[in-house]
């Protein structure tokens, strides 16, 4: 999780909190005082740096007790957040759920030294499995100029003063899911606002200084996400909360419902909602939906509020709203599912993960949600006729296969099942029948032993070293390349990806070096059901500048497919970078 706070920068994992800064910047006092932000929005109002490491943008690493996937908040040169010990810690022994403890860690901004831990033992019985690995402390804290607020499901709220002091506890209800609890605290005026909609189906209001109830809003259902406050065309503020079917406003004062819309999305809702204008703009939904509506209404105001709904969006991640343009995270098969016409159109999820990649442990899952629930299976995804679908399918594994980041692909989407999962049948092995089939498990097993086989593969996925872009901005053509290095960058992969039906005989690629490069795998090759069109045999490397490097060669790229070619570092050669002579070209 990455905050923007001025001039420094503020990353939270489960084993520690690194804080890293633009070179040359110094400390500056800015507040970050709740989840996404001061207003809900987590935009930044000023650039992030884009790459850190080791020796790169570190200021300093601090490890802290036991787990957490809470984010950090930061008010003047403090910092809080919240762990979890003494059960399902991820890398220790499991533990008993009796010793699960809940903390609430406070450190100095400055140097990164814990100044205190308050430790929660858990209110049991506690879910003692949680789904996906969540954790026990989801939710992150609230800091005012007195106090910092923390939520830990049916154990409760807490609020203790800025020295690590207990203030006072409240009890917002005693239900457990298996999903966990992940909703944050909201402060408001003196209110605590708690979407406790996994322990008791409430949304509450408390008292800033004593923890009492000022009201309770019931009805909360099936919302994971954090409430965020709207200021209406009129001037009045609104609490919005997305649940199932609804998304529900609230009067901060009363917990009165002034409104409620209707989303058409019949799935439990994760992302928090964000605003501007006095718009509510909500995603979410295994299938993907979002929708806008107009704040400030009364009653059932679907018919007259609901600007827009669209079959868009994302299951867990909170969009954010910038500039007049709404994002989401999501996965390439958004942009895969596009006609290849309109690919170029959004190139950019293709090369967007890269921003972030550094800043977790990813794994890149085609998984189990994908394939269920009326979202059809992997194959049944793919645009075009037959061969083109199969041909896609190919495409996406290959370029994933590159990515940085350990691979996992649920059963069936191997060899090309059209149907759904099911749990109440086992696979259509029949399938494997048609040559079709066969070929396309036998290019999944051919990537499978590639990335098993080559340590440019699997040594440096979170490492900047293992992977460097030779084209990310090709997007008229829709084809990326990139390079990929074992630790001792003494060798490289070489992916080139075509997402249009379009062959290139002669398309021009820079190269880290001369010499020999040779082809590993093509997803267009006969035996894996492509047409035939490509390299085999080592392909020609010129002294020709292109892409900012020394070297290119001109390779065939067939249509809908990705090519893998493998070089070996000359001794006497070294890593030339010059200017591009010209825009690249085809």
């Amino acid at each position: 999780m990455v905050l923007r706070v001025r001039d420094s920068y503020l990353f939270a994992t489960a084993l520690g909190v690194l804080l890293c800064m633009a070179a040359g910047a110094e400390l500056t006092a800015a507040d970050w005082t709740q989840f996404r932000g001061p207003d809900g929005m987590g935009v930044a109002s000023e650039p992030l740096p884009t790459q850190f490491g080791p020796q790169q943008n570190l200021r300093w690493k601090t490890k802290l007790p036991g787990a957490g996937a809470s984010s950090p908040v930061i008010l003047g040169d403090r910092i809080f957040l919240t762990s979890y010990t003494g059960y399902a810690v991820p890398g220790e022994a499991d533990g008993s759920i009796d010793r699960l403890k809940r903390h609430v860690l406070c450190l100095d901004r400055v140097d990164g030294r814990l100044l205190w831990d308050r430790a929660i033992p858990a209110v049991q019985p506690e879910e003692a499995d949680i789904r996906e690995s969540h954790g026990y402390a989801s939710s992150s804290p609230a800091v005012d100029a007195e106090r910092v607020y923390v939520f830990f499901g049916k154990s409760g709220v807490f609020a203790f003063d800025h020295e690590g002091k207990q203030l006072w506890h409240a009890d917002v209800g005693s239900r457990t899911n298996r999903w966990g609890s992940a909703a944050s605290p909201v402060l408001h005026d003196d209110l605590v606002l708690i979407n406790a909609s996994v322990e008791s189906d409430a949304l509450y209001a408390l008292n800033k200084r004593t923890g009492a109830t000022v009201w309770r809003a019931d009805g909360v259902r099936e919302a994971w996400n954090t409430p965020n406050l709207v200021t209406t065309e009129a001037g009045a503020t609104e609490i919005v909360v997305p649940i199932i079917e609804q998304v529900l406003a609230f009067d901060p004062t009363s917990g009165e419902q002034p409104w409620n819309c209707r989303t058409d999305i019949p799935w439990y809702m994760a992302p928090s909602a964000v605003a501007r204008d006095g718009i509510v703009y909500c995603i979410g939904g295994r299938p993907g939906y979002s929708l806008a509506v107009r704040s400030g209404g009364r009653g059932d105001v679907t018919a007259t509020h609901r600007l827009w709904a669209v079959k868009k969006g994302s299951n867990v991640p909170s969009p954010i709203l910038r500039d007049n343009e709404l994002y989401w995270m999501h996965d390439n098969l958004e942009y895969i599912q596009k006609d290849p016409i309109h690919r170029k159109y959004h190139h950019r999820n293709l090369t967007f993960g890269m921003m972030y990649h550094y800043s977790e442990k990813f794994i890149l899952p085609f998984s189990h949600d994908e394939v269920v629930h009326l979202k059809k299976a992997m194959l049944a995804k793919m645009p075009g006729d037959l061969w083109q679908q199969f041909a896609n399918l190919r495409l996406l594994y290959g370029y994933k296969a590159g990515f940085p980041g350990k691979k996992l692909d649920f059963m069936g989407g191997e060899f090309g099942q059209w149907n759904e999962w099911n749990h109440e049948r086992e696979l259509d092995w029949h399938l494997l029948r048609f040559d079709e089939h066969r070929q396309l498990r036998d290019w999944s097993a051919a990537l499978n032993r590639l990335v098993r086989d080559e340590p440019a593969l699997h040594q440096a996925d979170y490492h900047c070293e293992g992977f460097e872009w030779v084209s990310c901005d090709e997007w008229e053509q829709s084809i990326v390349s990139f390079l990929r290095y074992p630790k001792d960058q003494q060798e490289a992969l070489l992916f080139v990806a075509n997402f249009t039906p379009v062959a290139y005989t002669a398309h021009p690629v820079g190269l880290p070096w001369g010499g020999k490069w040779t082809p590993v795998l093509s997803s267009d090759w006969e035996e894996f059901g492509g047409s035939g069109l490509g390299h085999r045999d080592p392909v020609t490397v010129e002294e020709t500048p292109w892409n900012g490097r020394h070297w290119s060669t001109r390779l065939v790229v067939p249509p809908l497919g990705v090519v893998i070619l493998r070089s070996k570092r000359p001794l006497l050669e070294v890593n030339k970078k010059v200017e591009d002579p010209q825009p690249v070209q085809s």
